[in-house]
């Protein structure tokens, strides 16, 4: 899905809206526990593309991804790839809320550093911990 280049769309006199809250379920990318009781979500992906079916004509003009609640041994493996999927100028993707395990991953040190790449294509990070 195309998304706008510029701020105004002057055919419906309104600014595109920013969705700051989008997730992503990539089953063949990383594993998901917490949704196996879940019938809708315990088998099925929810892709980029599927977002953007989802949303065409709705007026977003761009998404915030919010990390997805991965098995902890894939955060990093989700934010990788997700933040690859911001290569494509038209996936709308503008920023980028990345999961981290401060408490219990060796060489936590160098990760936050690590995503220094991610800024290039994605303007607005930042890292959420559930506990």
């Amino acid at each position: 899905m195309l998304r706008k280049k510029h701020l105004y769309d002057k055919e419906n006199n309104m600014i595109p809206l920013l969705d700051t809250h989008m997730h992503l379920v990539y089953r063949d990318k990383a594993s998901y526990g917490w949704t196996k009781d879940i019938p809708p979500l315990a088998e099925d992906n929810f892709k980029l593309e599927d977002y953007n079916t989802l949303t065409e004509g709705l007026g977003i003009g761009g998404t915030m991804f919010m990390e997805t609640g991965v098995d902890d041994p894939d955060y990093q493996k989700e934010t990788r790839f997700v933040s690859s999927l911001a290569d494509d100028s038209d996936s709308g993707l503008c920023g980028l809320i990345a999961s981290i395990r401060p408490e219990n991953d060796e060489g936590f040190e160098t990760w936050p550093a690590s995503m220094a790449w991610s800024r290039k294509r994605c303007r607005s990070h930042g890292c959420s911990r559930h506990f």
